[in-house]
């Protein structure tokens, strides 16, 4: 392609070929429910991973005892007790001379049986009440999500422990009825959260424009929408059944002889681990390679607040903006999440290496945090005084009547009328723009030196959401607060934030004074961001642009950059992971990209890959043929 100016740019197929692995077809033939559940099963590479990792053990457990010979775990062998692994017994035999390879199939059977009926009955049951709560709302959702949060507030291994000894017979099935009743908290409030988001959208509105019923919108609208966390949830949640099986077995209160699994072979070969550690590590691996699987939700963020200024962190779902939030206040839950290095400096002390006493006295007294759903992170069973006055009286040290009258001050700063009256209602008779005001009180109590806000005005309406924002603005600006605000609005950051952090998969890819971010992005990630913005302040002449694929699966990244695979940018430098490093005269500009986005002859080859992309795009959606080439340079 030749260009006025001299630029003469010249595409190849190895640096084109990322962008249009992307490119779908726009037209698709009318596909069933179940043929869109399933599709974006395929979609998801986590699922299908997981699904691959069962599939095999099935194999391995059922197909096995048939093909390698192995098929008779009980049969006793005196004479070869305690024997090593060997060709003729690979996975070495116990104290009794039992065929430990054959235990370990029979006993993979009855563990993935197990796994698999019990996620069933837990998914099933779990979609049930977290449809009808998140789907009806008020009293339905309070009464089932208060049921809920009842559940999980009681300790489940003491629970299981109590109601095995006292009811179970040792059978696979209760053992999987008892799995199942209480397996379906987590896969209940992913449910909810999902149909409180997907109720909104405008084809659900479209559904009840024609009359359909709760039932049929529920079915046919809103949960083929919601299948692929759920079916990632349910993949998952056969190897965390798994290994709450082998827990109950390996302490006794689970499967009884002669009923054989993966938990009670590991109880039956401690005894002998100093003498035979393969009785242990076998079935243990194979516990592991079940449930296995790591993925760096933050990798390598590093940034600075100062005091009393606010700093925005933006990027789209899954980028790793609560994960990094959550890690600051060593609020993880481990396992699964693990802080594997690094380091979190606040008043020169390391948060990661302080002990769980010392934390606690920073979590609320010095760092404050609000969460993005007020309705779930106040206690249903208390007032929002008692709320309040609880961080005091743990920090401050109040007596009860200091505390009320302090409750009562915030509540006023604030904005919540008649506070002294309001003192000591309970959070469902606040709206939700009051219940995150008394949210902010809570996390200002003890006047904290950070206050935390991820997505503080997450399912508010605008109006509110201005006002919760003004709130935080002014009372941090009142306390001399610094703020880091999470976000995906970046009109939120536009308006109230000093300096912007933009994460994308785990990584920081560019940070800069908000006003600099804005006049001047350099890397294509946020340039995509900003382009998808809707401005008020300009005439628009063309439709806005998305930025195309999804963020990349971060149990498999991409080589390089991992935003490489949707950058139009794109070249062959980028499979190398590039630094954040500061811009040439910009010490307070940082980007992670090789490429600069403002030079002419990237933004002509970048240009060029958009276009190359929708004229796949378009032959694809008018049935043209797959093999068609696009020309790669024109003169």
């Amino acid at each position: 392609m030749d260009i006025p100016g001299q630029l003469n740019v010249t595409t190849t197929e190895d640096e084109v070929e990322p962008m249009l692995e992307l490119a779908p077809a726009l037209v698709q033939k009318r596909r069933s429910q179940s043929r869109i559940i399933f599709d974006r099963f395929l979609q998801n590479k986590a699922a299908l991973l997981g699904a691959a990792v069962l599939i095999l053990m099935f194999l391995f457990c059922f197909l096995g005892p048939i093909i390698i010979g192995h098929n008779q775990p009980n049969v006793i062998h005196p004479a070869d007790a305690s024997q090593a692994p060997s060709l003729r017994y690979p996975f070495g035999t116990d104290d009794v001379g039992r065929d430990q390879l054959a235990r370990a199939m029979a006993g993979g059977q009855v563990s993935l049986l197990v796994g698999l009926t019990s996620m069933l009955m837990a998914i099933v049951f779990g979609i049930g009440i977290g449809s009808l709560a998140g789907y009806f709302g008020g009293v339905v959702d309070n009464v089932l999500m208060r049921f809920t949060d009842v559940i999980l507030a009681v300790p489940l291994y003491l629970l299981l422990f109590v109601l095995s000894a006292s009811f179970s017979d040792g059978s696979v099935a209760s053992v999987v009825f008892l799995i199942a009743i209480f397996g379906w908290t987590y896969a209940a409030r992913l449910v909810r959260g999902e149909f409180l988001s997907l109720k909104e959208r405008e084809y659900v509105l479209a559904a009840r424009t024609i009359g359909a019923g709760h039932f049929r919108i529920m079915m046919r609208h809103v949960l083929p929408n919601a299948a692929g966390p759920i079916i990632v949830n349910a993949t998952l949640l056969i190897g965390a059944n798994i290994i709450l099986e082998s827990v109950l077995s390996y302490f006794g209160f689970g499967l009884h002889p002669p009923n054989s699994s993966w938990g009670n072979m590991i109880s039956d070969g401690q005894a002998l681990y100093e003498l035979a550690p393969w009785l242990v590590f076998i079935p243990g691996f194979l516990i592991f390679v079940t449930k296995a699987g790591k993925v760096r939700a933050v990798d390598g963020v590093s940034f600075a607040i100062k005091q009393g200024e606010k700093l925005g962190v933006v990027g789209e779902s899954g980028c790793g903006k609560s994960v990094t939030a959550l890690s600051i206040m060593r609020l993880l839950p481990q396992p699964p999440g693990e802080i594997e290095g690094g380091s979190v400096i606040f008043e020169d002390q390391d948060l990661v290496d302080l002990p769980e006493r010392a934390m606690r006295k920073i979590r609320g007294g010095k760092i404050g945090m609000i969460f993005q759903d007020p309705m779930t992170c106040l206690n249903p069973t208390m007032t929002v005084g008692k709320q309040i006055g609880e961080a005091l009286q743990i920090h401050l040290k109040l007596s009860k009547d200091e505390a009320q009258k302090r409750a009562i001050s915030l509540l006023e700063q604030v904005g919540i009328p008649a506070a002294s009256e309001r003192i000591n209602s309970y959070p469902h008779q606040f709206s939700g723009g009051m219940r995150q005001r008394v949210m902010i009180a809570i996390a200002l109590a003890c006047n904290p030196k950070l206050l935390i806000a991820d997505e503080p005005t997450t399912a508010l309406d605008v109006t509110v959401q201005a006002q919760i924002l003004e709130l935080i603005n002014g009372v941090c600006s009142d306390f001399g607060t610094a703020v880091m605000i999470i976000t995906h609005d970046l009109g939120v950051v536009a308006g109230m934030t000093d300096r912007v952090v933009v994460m994308y998969a785990g990584k920081v890819v560019e940070t800069a004074p908000t006003d600099e971010l804005f006049a001047n992005p350099r890397h294509p990630y946020t340039l995509g961001l900003l382009s998808s913005v809707p401005r008020l302040d300009e005439i628009r002449h063309s439709q806005l642009r998305t930025i195309e694929g999804a963020p990349p699966d971060l149990l498999k990244p991409p080589p390089g950059c991992p935003f490489m695979p949707r950058c139009t940018f794109a070249r062959a430098i980028c499979r190398t992971m590039p630094p954040l490093e500061a811009l040439p005269g910009h010490s307070t500009h940082f980007k992670a990209c090789w490429v600069d986005v403002t030079d002419p002859k990237e933004q002509v080859y970048a240009e060029k890959r958009r276009k190359t992309r929708i004229e796949k795009v378009v032959a694809a959606s008018s049935g043209q043929s797959e093999s068609t080439q696009p020309v790669a340079e024109e003169k």
